[in-house]
């Protein structure tokens, strides 16, 4: 029943070649690790990509927020206990 299928009949005859054929089936497990390797490094890159506009999405918050203090008069102490940040990065900020 599954040889009616052409595309199974197809795989099983590729399969078949290739277990025969040590050269083809070496190509195939070469192209094979290719195609694994590279979906594992488009995910990687993809997560990076992720973590990265995550990251720069709370920095342009956190200089949002500090700038807002600053417009409001908050000592840059203050800020820089609420933010977490260097009174060095404020202060960049205040004089940018």
């Amino acid at each position: 029943m599954a040889m009616q299928t052409p595309e199974i009949e197809k795989a099983f005859n590729t399969l078949e070649y290739i277990s025969q054929d040590p050269v083809a089936r070496a190509k195939y497990e070469a192209r094979r690790k290719y195609e694994l390797d590279y979906n594992t490094d488009m995910d990687g890159a993809r997560e990076e990509g992720v973590q990265i506009g995550f990251a720069k999405g709370i920095n342009n918050r956190n200089k949002e927020i500090v700038l807002n203090l600053l417009a409001n008069h908050f000592p840059i102490e203050m800020i820089s206990k609420l933010t977490d940040l260097p009174i060095s990065e404020i202060e960049k900020l205040k004089n940018s």
